[in-house]
């Protein structure tokens, strides 16, 4: 099932055990094998992308030039 989903911490937390717990989240997600995935890990946030990689097939999520600041966007624009 394509989707964005992740973990958000008010603290600092292990990146090892984010990054693990992400990556569980996306194979539960990943139905087909010819999914893309894109997972950013953080020492306060771990979040992800997952979808067939026609759509949006650049690498995400996307960050400011200063990096505070990202987006991740599933789905089309008209």
């Amino acid at each position: 099932m394509p989707g964005i989903f992740g973990i958000v911490c008010g603290e600092k937390s292990n990146v090892s055990t984010l990054g693990r717990d992400l990556q569980a989240m996306c194979d539960s997600m990943r139905h087909r094998k010819t999914y893309t995935q894109h997972l950013h890990v953080g020492d306060r946030i771990a979040i992800g992308r997952i979808g067939p990689g026609f759509l949006n097939p650049e690498k995400q999520p996307h960050f400011t030039s200063d990096g505070r600041l990202s987006i991740v966007f599933d789905g089309e624009l008209f």
